[in-house]
């Protein structure tokens, strides 16, 4: 039972809720190319920046949560392997563009 927990929504999951918890824990402090929530609006000022981080780490780790109680409902519904891989990818990804669209809509609206 215990090799079944390491399918990919439980991964995933734990290393969404490992990313929000360091991106919460350790924000970064200045505005980079290689660490936190970067894109074209959230780079635009400090302000935006720190809220952009803020936010983002929330949501990690709220889908990583969402991730792994799916992957563990499926184990006891008994559902196969390669199903629960294939749908937990697929979340990861819906999750992904939901994340991005929730959090550019939520800068704009914040930031006009």
């Amino acid at each position: 039972m215990i090799e079944k927990l390491m399918l990919s929504p439980n991964i995933i999951g734990f290393i969404f809720i490992l990313a929000g918890l360091i991106q919460m824990i350790f924000p970064p402090k200045k505005i980079n190319s290689l660490y936190g929530y970067r894109t074209p609006r959230s780079m635009k000022n400090i302000e935006v920046w720190n809220f952009a981080q803020k936010l983002s780490s929330k949501i990690l780790i709220l889908i990583g949560f969402f991730l792994i109680l799916f992957g563990i409902i499926a184990l006891f519904l008994g559902l196969q392997e390669v199903l629960i891989n294939s749908v937990g990818i697929g979340l990861m990804l819906l999750f992904a563009i939901i994340l991005f669209f929730y959090m550019e809509s939520a800068i704009k609206k914040k930031f006009p």
